[in-house]
């Protein structure tokens, strides 16, 4: 199983039936200056859509594969195939990159609050209907 520090990044926000929902829209890195790479790799036969067998082998640690995907914009990790060239980022550069999660937020009624300083987003009556 993958597991992406970019999805736990992720704001959650509670709707009044108790489950979360993920803000799968919001950016969850920012670079302060360009994004520096170590090194440049050619995907071979055995690491092909396992970017975790990649980040193990060439940063020491499988869970940074999503330092590698941000990296080369790559947004379907299974998409790596053979003869893939990829950037190996910095990894204490990249790690300062990732934006902290607000707090979660409830929501109120039918509305989804998305952030207190910008307008809440409403059910379209006509659409509900």
């Amino acid at each position: 199983m993958l597991t992406l520090e970019t999805l736990y990044r992720k704001q959650a926000f509670k709707k009044s039936d108790g489950n979360y929902v993920l803000d799968l829209i919001k950016a969850t890195v920012r670079y302060l200056f360009p994004p520096e790479y170590q090194r440049a790799v050619i995907v071979s036969d055995d690491f092909q859509m396992r970017p975790d067998l990649i980040s193990g082998a060439t940063m020491g640690d499988p869970s940074k594969l999503d330092y590698i995907l941000k990296m080369n914009g790559i947004s379907n990790p299974l998409s790596i195939e053979t003869g893939d060239v990829l950037l190996i980022p910095d990894v204490k550069q990249m790690s300062s990159s990732f934006i902290n999660p607000e707090p979660e937020q409830d929501e109120n009624n039918d509305k989804l609050q998305i952030n207190k300083n910008k307008p809440t987003l409403h059910k379209d009556k006509l659409r509900a209907e």
